[in-house]
């Protein structure tokens, strides 16, 4: 309750398009790379799949790195998650960075 986020009404088609794009991509397994002890550092931006769809993602924890346990912002949305199956993170592929 002591921390939120505002995104502008006006992008939320952007938002929605981009986790529709980034669904897309990581759903192809032929564009999924190894991701590496390297990408795994406090602070890096990566996709995360929550539930059915990817996400941009900042690691904000590293609990352990094998078994993989790190704690995640979900950057467009706000909220807070964990991730614990490396199948779940990919590193964010360029097209992905910028905002819509």
């Amino acid at each position: 309750p002591d921390q939120f986020q505002i995104v502008s009404y006006s992008q939320k088609v952007a938002y929605a398009a981009l986790i529709s794009q980034m669904t897309g991509y990581y759903d192809d397994l032929s564009n999924h790379t190894p991701v590496t002890d390297d990408h795994l550092r406090v602070g890096s931006i990566l996709a995360f799949r929550d539930s059915s769809s990817w996400h941009r993602a900042k690691i904000v924890r590293v609990v352990n790195l094998h078994p993989l346990a790190v704690a995640l912002k979900l950057v467009d949305q706000g909220c807070f998650k964990a991730c614990t199956s490396p199948g779940d993170i990919q590193p964010l592929a360029e097209r992905f960075v910028q905002l819509p």
